[in-house]
Parts: structure tokens; C-alpha cells; sequence
């Protein structure tokens, strides 16, 4: 496959960075008035943010000690917190059930704040603690990368969020 990824139009530049889903995927951004006029921004990422600036302010305002959240039974809840995003994302992607713009904001405000606790972690010089999230993330990117390229759904994956790109002849999985 050469050139515009299976013939969708492309958004504008600066709204593909905020956004990175094409005008048939809008349905998955949030629009919010700018300067220019209306931006559109991705509802999972904006969750993220929000997850990773709760946690922060959680840090910095003492509502719970550090020590608490470092516990090790809290860490495996920290573990499990990127699985609503995951799953979201693959039926939604390979499966093709849609998900809602709330669904990917709060599976995502999870999925922040659980990689806030990772770089909290390193910062706190947690080595085990952060071999551990580093073999958990490992495990559902893999996971990810096995039902995309068993659905064979990578390759729209990949022409969706990077268009333009050269892909070697093969099947295309049908959208959802």
C-alpha cells in the first residue's frame, strides 16, 4: 500500500497531533474551542492527562502518602488499572464495537495514572517494584500485538495513526 492509508481524507496537520484519528473516527475525539476555532482532541489521551494530573495532585497536596500508594498490594491494583483501556481499545479496534467518548476518558484517566505510579517509581528508585510494571506493561503489549496481528488488524492500525505509510503487500483487515 502506497500513499493516503485506504483512501481516507486526511484531517489537518495540528489536529491530527491533538487528535491522531482521521475524520471517520472524530466520534472518538472531544471537541474544544481554541483561537482558531474548534479543536478536536483524543478522549482517551484527554483521560490520561486527567488520570496522570489527579495522581500528581494527589502527590503534592498529602491527601495520601507516598509510602501508601508504594505499598505492594496497592502497586498490583496499579497493575490491573491499564487493563479497562486495553480491552476498550482492542474491541473496539479489532471487534469492532464502538466504544463511548466517557468509556475512553475514564479507562484512560486509569491508564494516566498508572504510568504517573511507574515514573513515581523510578523516581523513588523502586527497582523491583518497577520491573514488575515494566513486565505488566510488557505483558499487555504483547497481548495487544498478538490479537493485532492474529485479526490481522495491524495494518489498518498502522494506516490509520500513521498515515501515508508504505505497507507491504498483504490483507487489510475490514474496518469495523
Amino acid at each position: 500500500m502506497t500513499g493516503a492509508p485506504i483512501g481516507f481524507p486526511l484531517p489537518p496537520r495540528r489536529e491530527f497531533l491533538l487528535s491522531h484519528h482521521l475524520r471517520e473516527r472524530y466520534d472518538r475525539t472531544l471537541v474544544v474551542p481554541g483561537t482558531r476555532g474548534k479543536v478536536r482532541i483524543c478522549s482517551r489521551c484527554t483521560g490520561q492527562l486527567l488520570g496522570t494530573v489527579t495522581y500528581a495532585a494527589v502527590l503534592l497536596t498529602g491527601a495520601i502518602e507516598l509510602g501508601g500508594l508504594l505499598e505492594p498490594r496497592v502497586q498490583v491494583l496499579w497493575a490491573f488499572a491499564p487493563l479497562p483501556a486495553a480491552v476498550d481499545w482492542v474491541r473496539q479496534t479489532v471487534r469492532g464495537r464502538e466504544s463511548t467518548n466517557l468509556r475512553r476518558v475514564l479507562s484512560g484517566a486509569l491508564l494516566g495514572a498508572a504510568l504517573l505510579d511507574a515514573v513515581v517509581l523510578l523516581l523513588t528508585r523502586r527497582w523491583v517494584e518497577l520491573a514488575v510494571a515494566a513486565g505488566v506493561f510488557l505483558a499487555y503489549a504483547g497481548g495487544i500485538a498478538a490479537v493485532l496481528f492474529s485479526s490481522g488488524a495491524w495494518r489498518r492500525v498502522l494506516a490509520e495513526h500513521l498515515p501515508g505509510i508504505d505497507l507491504p503487500p498483504g490483507r487489510d483487515a475490514p474496518l469495523p
